[in-house]
């Protein structure tokens, strides 16, 4: 019997909850009854020759999560995808889609759309915003140029993570409304300027991008900074407001020079990392940071005579997590 043939037949199993559909370079399309696992809650479908969906999909009233990740040939999803009324979870990562379905912003219950390494995909929905349980949105592709102003109105986002949006020159002006964001992952964007904004995002917690604003400290419930830019040549006074800061990256920040006087204020500071920069000396102020695990070649510790009393640990080459 066919792999065809074979789903073809799974596709009787009125009871089936869970498919996982793992072919690699094997199978070309999938059944066009799928639509009549009516009790389907996660599909699972992974091979490279896949170029669409079967439009009876989106009968599958039941299902929760729909993974077609590494489905690079997959150029399109139905039109009627915003039938999926239990959907919570759409991963699309690693696929050649150029664009989602307006019916996409129908899909009430979703909770994570991602879409990283969606390489051809051109901009988002317009109506993004009416997707109003999203808690997570995961999105890489050069050709995105600008995320659509609604996306403000998501009030339960928690993690919006941009990577590789080459041509991403701006957040939206409003991005502060959005009152329960966690994580604000933005790397390898040409964005220079952040929304005064920003600074509302008071449950922010771990924040990645190559580019600060003046009144960082505003957001008080930061604990984890990730500056890694060859362009940041300062940090502003105002960082060391952040009092519940535990984790510093600075690493390839190559033009900074030093750190603010009043780093010391940082109380809850656990690791700070200042490899791959001009940083020459440690404040003063440092020196009541019991705790703190410096990240820095054996050299320049050596070479400064950074104060060893104070309990720095020199650590080489340690991958530094959360």
């Amino acid at each position: 019997m066919s792999r065809e043939a074979l789903l073809r037949s799974i596709c009787m199993l009125k009871s089936l909850k869970f498919l996982k559909v793992n072919n690699g370079d094997l199978l070309e399309k999938l059944p066009e009854n799928l639509g009549k696992l009516e009790c389907l809650e996660k599909l699972y479908v992974r091979s490279k020759k896949i170029e669409y969906l079967p439009n009876s999909i989106c009968m599958l009233k039941c299902l929760k999560c729909l993974n077609v990740t590494y489905c690079s040939w997959l150029g399109k999803l139905p039109e009627d995808i915003g039938q999926l009324e239990c959907l919570e979870e759409l991963h699309l990562s690693s696929t050649k889609i150029k664009h989602l379905p307006d019916s996409i912003c129908m899909l009430n219950n979703l909770k994570f759309l991602n879409l990283t390494l969606c390489a051809l995909l051109e901009k988002l929905p317009e109506d993004l915003g009416r997707l109003e349980c999203l808690e997570k949105l995961h999105l890489s592709s050069k050709k995105i140029e600008y995320l659509p102003d609604s996306i403000c109105m998501l009030k339960r986002l928690k993690g919006l993570h941009v990577s590789n949006c080459s041509c991403l020159g701006k957040l939206p002006e409003d991005i502060g409304q959005l009152e329960c964001l966690e994580e604000l992952h933005l790397s390898a964007t040409e964005i220079k300027h952040l929304p005064d904004s920003i600074c509302m995002l008071k449950r922010l917690k771990w924040l990645r991008l190559g580019k600060l604003p003046e009144d960082i400290g505003q957001l008080e419930s930061l604990e984890r900074l990730d500056l890694s830019s060859r362009e940041i040549k300062h940090l502003p006074d105002s960082i060391c407001m952040l009092k519940h800061l535990k984790f510093l990256n600075l690493r390839f920040c190559a033009l900074l020079e030093k750190l603010p006087e009043d780093l010391g204020q940082l109380e809850c500071l656990e690791k700070l990392d200042i490899r791959d920069t001009r940083i020459s000396h440690l404040p003063q102020s440092i020196s009541g940071l019991k705790g703190l695990h410096l990240l820095a070649s054996s050299e320049l510790l050596q070479l400064y005579g950074f104060p060893s009393e104070i309990g720095i640990t020199n650590m080489p080459g340690s991958h530094w997590r959360l």
